[in-house]
């Protein structure tokens, strides 16, 4: 019944590398995140679009649900930015969330965009994935979001 299924669907081998991670129990964050972090062959680029001075990000790691980047200006963490990036030579919009800064780079997180362009992502982060990051590796601490919110 499975493979009935897989072989109707349109989804393939390299949608799934990306799967969620497994919840740790024994975490002291209240959210665990739970995709995988990648550092990307290049880096991706992205411009703000919502706000009256606008600004740039420079993408070297991310997720299905973020990541993190050089900016180039201050933004408050919380501020929610209309994201437009550069993928390939196609474009990608998304609605971000900006939470804190880690030294030079600004983590944020994905909390809105349409089905196509989370695929045209996901498959650019499947391609990079040869670059992914241990768990025991990544220096970026997990947001509590429900403390957060």
């Amino acid at each position: 019944m499975v493979n009935e299924f897989w072989a109707k669907s349109s989804i393939n081998e390299e949608d799934m590398t990306l799967a969620p991670l497994d919840v740790s129990l024994q975490s002291r964050f209240v959210r665990n995140r739970r995709q995988q972090r990648v550092r990307l062959q290049k880096p991706l680029r992205a411009i703000s679009l919502n706000l009256k001075e606008n600004c740039r990000l420079e993408i070297r790691t991310a997720s299905l649900s973020g990541g993190l980047a050089p900016i180039s200006r201050h933004l408050a963490p919380g501020t929610s930015v209309q994201l437009r990036l550069q993928v390939g030579m196609r474009h990608m919009q998304a609605t971000a969330l900006m939470r804190d800064y880690r030294a030079q780079d600004m983590a944020f997180e994905i909390v809105d965009t349409n089905l196509e362009e989370r695929s045209k992502y996901r498959r650019l982060l499947a391609g990079s994935l040869t670059q992914a990051i241990p768990e025991s590796e990544d220096p970026a601490p997990r947001l509590d979001l429900a403390a957060a919110g």
